[in-house]
This record gives structure tokens, sequence and C-alpha cells, in this order.
């Protein structure tokens, strides 16, 4: 810890104990990774993005794995529709990373979602010096495995700061 900043705001959830934790804090951009493996919950990424405008953050859909060449769901363009921006993103094949990572620019990210859904491998295409573990899809279930157990904050070349975090199952944002 180099210094402690004035919150001016923060991702919150509740846990399980009815108690508040922050999540992150100081965010200009909340980026809502989905994509077609696991199937995407529309519902938690709606969540993210009520988060988002409670917290005056910039909501940012990033649609992972275009790669698999699944047709994009109706809900990406009601997203654009509604004046969200929306990146098409491979972290496999390198396809919008450079529009990813300009979206992002030089203030405070964090990359949110389900579990598997590529945060942390699209961390690695982002920034050079990342050497974030991943792991795949559970075969039985075809969600993720919970590779990432701690949020970790990277430098950006930019300046900035991107914030991997675990994935959820569910998320609900806290209402102050």
């Amino acid at each position: 810890v180099t210094a402690v900043l004035e919150r001016r705001n923060a991702l919150e959830r509740s846990d399980n104990r009815g108690k508040t934790e922050v999540l992150a804090a100081n965010l200009d951009t909340l980026a809502i990774v989905i994509a077609p493996e696991p199937k995407a919950d529309f519902f938690i990424a709606d969540r993210f993005l009520c988060a988002a405008a409670l917290m005056g953050a910039r909501g940012l859909v990033v649609w992972n794995k275009i790669d698999l060449n699944r047709p994009e769901p109706p809900e990406i363009d009601q997203y654009r529709a509604l004046g969200y921006a929306v990146v098409a993103v491979s972290s496999k094949s390198g396809l919008g990373i450079a529009a990813l990572a300009g979206e992002l620019g030089s203030g405070n990210s964090m990359l949110v979602g389900q579990s598997g859904v590529g945060k942390s491998s699209l961390i690695n295409c982002l920034i050079d010096t990342a050497d974030v573990s991943i792991g795949g899809l559970s075969s039985a279930s075809r969600e993720g495995k919970h590779t990432t157990t701690a949020s970790f904050a990277h430098h950006l070349g930019t300046g900035g700061f991107l914030i991997d975090s675990p994935g959820i199952r569910d998320f609900a944002p806290v209402i102050n």
C-alpha cells in the first residue's frame, strides 16, 4: 500500500450473513464480461449494470469468446439500444482486445462476471506482464471452476488499473 485515497464510490454486495462487503472502490468503469460458455446469465449482468449506475461508474459490456462462432444473443443489441458500449472480443484469437483496451482507457476498471467467462484470460491479453492462472469449464456442469480466488489490481499501460475479480454465481448490488 502506497497511499489511502478518499473513496468516491464503491462496488458492494451483501454477504450471506447480511453484512456489506466492498469489492472495489474508486472505479471509473465496471466491465461486465459475458460469454456463450458458460451460458450467459443476463440477470446477473443487468444487476452489475445497475450497480455501475448506482455508484456513478460507466457500465461496459464485454461479449467474450467470439471465436466460438455462436450467434450474438438479442440481449447484446438491447444493451446497445440502451446506450451501453459493447465490445466483442476473443482472448483466444486476440480479436477486439485493442478495442477493449481503448474502452478501459486510463481510469480504474474492474472485470466482473460469472466464473469461466474469461476475465483472467482477458487480463493476460491486456497486460503483457500479467501471468494470471486460468482454468477451464467443468465438463459436467459447463460452469467455471473459480480459479481466481481474490481480486487483484493490475497496472494498465495507459496509466490506470484493471482489477481481476473472482467469478460469481449470483450478485445483488447494495442500495444505500
